[in-house]
This record gives structure tokens, sequence and C-alpha cells, in this order.
């Protein structure tokens, strides 16, 4: 049954769980979704995403800059690297992708803040879920909406200014490109700064380009790529720290590559290393870090499968996290076994199709390209440079998911993926100079 190239209707629960009605993300209609997205096809294509690397390196180098600050020779201090790498996923998405980075990792009270509502989102999620109205009506009036959450949802009124704080960004942000476009003299811009000023480019009607449907837009890019890519990443942490064979291996690999005296190499080139891509593919496949169901109908025609007719309407959806843990396709699927993309070379046509962690069609996550791109490139800062080492964490209580709102989370009585630093390589660098 083919659910692509033709016209698909988002689930409304679906689309509206984030109460971002107004963004690509939230359209429900076939063309309105396609036109969104076009807008920002050129934005988010691989060539963009090269050009947009160099600035993502420099929130690397802030978390780098940290986790260096984290190492003591003598005592090796234990932390919970979840907070820090939520930071810094926030900061390169809306440094590099919006154009103006939250600055969570250079400040430890936004930084706990931030946190703060990212954990209190789970517990808030059935009740936005359920009731899709509540985010947009409390936008509508945030001067009866904000004082209200603050006493009986407090953690609704940190995402309420969220909300009104990406209003306000994209507002300056639409006023500076209606600016430089003036002085283009009618030439088209070959480089776009951010998604603001790709939407404003666009050949969107003018309604599209509101502030206020832009922050929409915003929000669907922070929730997402801002807190899957760093749970990923986690769960990676976690998988290869506790396999010393494939610990060593992947440094040894990193170590060959990268000798001591140069630079981490482009996203590209480090998506060349066999081991290193096939840690971070396993990696995506295991920690299943997207929850939600991609759930779409076709409102128009009839769809047969297994001989069974669906009317026009009628929803169909599939869980990525079930489709990337079929015993048939991925033996063992509970097991971290990155050699199964390297020495399975008869069996992974079906793995590369089962592997769906950024989702199927034109409805797939408009972000892939940045978040494989920031992942090898965290993936080879950490363990080339880093020696590092487990502790106080257990697979059951903090990573195999136990609930879910966006991402699939660990047990509420998780400790956070604990980490010590035992050496630096300070010989190898992020950034030339």
């Amino acid at each position: 049954m083919d659910l692509s190239g033709k016209v698909r209707e988002k689930d409304p629960a679906l689309a509206h769980a984030f109460g971002s009605r107004l963004g690509t993300f939230g359209a429900v209609e076939h063309f309105t979704h396609k036109r969104r997205r076009a807008a920002t096809k050129a934005f988010f294509s691989q060539r963009s995403i090269d050009n947009l690397e160099p600035s993502s390196r420099k929130y690397i180098t802030q978390l780098d800059k940290y986790l260096s600050a984290m190492y003591h020779a003598d005592t090796h201090v234990c932390f919970d690297i979840r907070p820090v790498l939520l930071a810094w996923g926030t900061d390169s998405l809306t440094g590099t992708i919006l154009g103006q980075s939250r600055g969570l990792l250079q400040d430890e009270s936004k930084r706990r803040e931030w946190y703060r509502m990212y954990d209190g989102m789970r517990e808030i999620w059935p009740l936005v879920r359920r009731c899709p109205w509540l985010i947009p009506m409390a936008l509508a009036w945030p001067r009866i909406a904000i004082p209200l959450a603050r006493i009986t949802l407090p953690k609704l009124e940190v995402l309420l200014h969220l909300f009104m704080d990406m209003n306000k960004l994209a507002a300056l942000k639409a006023e500076r490109t209606i600016v430089a476009m003036s002085k283009e003299e009618g030439e088209r811009a070959t480089f776009q700064s951010d998604v603001f000023d790709a939407i404003v480019r666009s050949d969107l009607p003018e309604c599209e380009k509101e502030p206020y449907r832009m922050a929409h837009e915003a929000i669907e890019l922070v929730g997402g790529g801002g807190a899957t890519t760093p749970k990923g990443i986690c769960d990676g942490l976690y998988f290869v720290l506790s396999s010393q064979r494939i610990y060593r291996k992947l440094k040894q690999e990193l170590t060959n590559e990268i000798p001591a005296g140069s630079v981490i190499p482009a996203a590209r080139k480090l998506q060349q290393f066999p081991y290193l891509n096939a840690v971070i593919k396993e990696t995506l496949r295991i920690s299943r870090v997207v929850a939600l169901r991609s759930a779409a109908r076709a409102p128009t025609e009839e769809l047969y499968y297994n001989g069974l007719c669906l009317k026009p309407g009628v929803t169909v959806s599939m869980t990525l996290s079930t489709a990337m843990t079929r015993e048939d396709i991925f033996p063992d699927p509970l097991e971290f076994l990155p050699e199964r993309w390297l020495e399975n070379p008869e069996k992974l046509s079906a793995m590369e199709r089962y592997f769906v962690p950024f989702g199927l069609g034109n409805r797939s996550c408009v972000g892939r390209s940045f978040a494989v791109m920031q992942m090898h490139s965290v993936f080879a800062m950490l363990f080339r440079r880093y020696e590092m080492r487990l502790a106080d964490t257990d697979r059951a209580r903090d990573v195999d998911p136990h609930r879910t709102w966006a991402t699939n989370e660990p047990h509420p009585s998780s400790k956070g993926i604990s980490i010590s630093i035992l050496a630096i390589d300070r010989d190898v660098k992020i950034v030339g100079i």
C-alpha cells in the first residue's frame, strides 16, 4: 500500500499534537502542507546544511568547553549529560536554523529552566493531546492565560512564553529580510540565512509570512529537532560506553582517521567512516526516539491492504519504533550491534527499507540532514577527544522507553545518563584556526 506521491492528509490528532496548527507539521490538508514545506525545502537541502555546518560547529565548541570544565584529573566527577545535551541541541538549532541562540549552555539558570520545561511537558502532554484547543486559545489571550497558567499549570506557562518569544523573533527576522530584499534590486539572494528568511523570500501568500504563523514553524522545529537529536546522542553514549568492545573499536577508527594535531573533519567526511556511521545508524534504530505514530489518510480514494478495502478518510498509521525492531529484519532487535550494518550485505537492502527514524514520504522529518550532520560531528568530538565511562546508569531505568510524549522517555525514576570524564586529547581541534 503506497502512501506517498498522492493526496494524503495528516490525522488531526497528530498534526495538532504541539498546538502548532499553523506550522508545516500542524497542516492537516495535503496542499497546505505541500506549500509550506516547499517554502523551506531549499533551506533544509543537503547543500544548504553543508553551508550551515561551520555555524553549527560553534555550538559544538561550546559543548566541548562545558565538558572540558567538567574534567577533573583527580576526582573524575560524575554528572548527568542529558540536560547538557538538551541545552546544546536547543542552542544549536535556534542559533543555526532560527538565527538566534537561546544561550542555554552558557547560562546555568536558563539551562535548568529549559530542562524543567522539557521535563514538565511530559506531564502535561496528555492534556495538550486531548485538548488541542488549549494552546491556541491561550495564545489568543496571553495576558489572561499566562497568569492563569502560573497558578494552575506552571509548566504550561513556560511553553506559552516560548511561543511569544518565537513570535517576537519571527517579527524581527521578517523585518530584517524585508529590508535586505529592498536593497537587492530584484535579485534573489543565493543564500538563506535562517528559516524565517527562507519563508519571507518564498512564494507563499503574505498571510503565511505573518510572524504569528512563522512562530508556529519555529515551535515545531524547537520541539522536534531540539529534543530528538540530543535524546538520540544520549542513548548512543550509553550503548557505546556500556560495551568496551564497541567503545574501543569506534575510538580506534576515529584515532586512525583523525590523528593528533588535526581538525575533526566535516560531517560529509565523517559519514564515510564505516564504523562511526554504523554506530550512528544503530543508535537511531535502537533508541526509537520518535514516539508519535505516523498517521495519514487518503481523503478521496480507496486503499487496499492484504485484500482489505479501506474507505476514503480512514486513518492508516505506523509506529516507527516497531518497524525498526522487527526480529525478522533485525535479528536480536534490542541488542546494540553496529556490525549488523557492515557484516550482512545480503540483508542490508531489507534493513534499509525498514530503517525509518525520520519517517517516510513527503511528511518525513524536514530536518533530517541537519540531524545527521549534528550526530556525526558530536559523536566524533565526544569519542575522539574524550575518554569516558558510565557511572550508575542502568538501561532498564535510564534508557529503555517507559513513557512517551514527542519522544520516548525512560522510567520516571531515571537518574539520567551519568558519565565521568577520564581524559581529554587536546591535540584534536573541533574547528581550524
